[in-house]
């Protein structure tokens, strides 16, 4: 079985569009997880490999952040770092769809790039539906708040 470092190649947008990492009560007492969120993503994420400096030992919230790229048989074309977003799906049949380094969007040009990447976000948000057989409310993640987008 591939693991999920391996389908993730070199992407890191899951590190680099983050604006918290969630800690347990026990973890934010370890000094290996003394984690800053900047623009440019999580302090633990390597500048030379592009990975995750702590991978086996991340944090809770890193370990749970789910993906759906990873999970799905989507082709190659769809790795976040490619489409320029990653999709996430939550618990009361949300699809999370975070942009890539989102603080590099303004907030008057959120609607131009949802329809800049509206036909690949649809094809992602019938993909999980069909594989998760529910309907999925579907949700733009922002650092402005999130919006509805279906």
């Amino acid at each position: 079985m591939i693991q999920q470092i391996d389908k993730c190649e070199d992407c890191s947008a899951c590190c680099r569009s983050t604006d918290e990492i969630y800690l347990t009560d026990e973890e934010k007492l370890i000094p290996l997880y003394d984690i800053t969120v900047t623009l440019e993503g999580c302090s633990l994420l390597s500048k030379k490999t592009n990975r995750c400096t702590i991978y086996k030992d991340r944090p809770w919230g890193c370990r749970e952040f789910k993906c759906y790229y990873i999970y799905s048989d989507l082709s190659k074309d769809y790795l976040p770092e490619r489409v320029g977003f990653m999709v996430q799906i939550r618990p009361k049949e949300l699809l999370l769809v975070t942009p890539v380094a989102p603080w590099k969007i303004k907030v008057t040009e959120f609607q131009n790039w949802v329809n800049n990447h509206r036909e690949k976000i649809m094809t992602m948000h019938k993909e999980a539906e069909r594989t998760e057989e529910v309907s999925l409310a579907l949700f733009l993640h922002t650092p402005y708040g999130d919006s509805r987008l279906l």
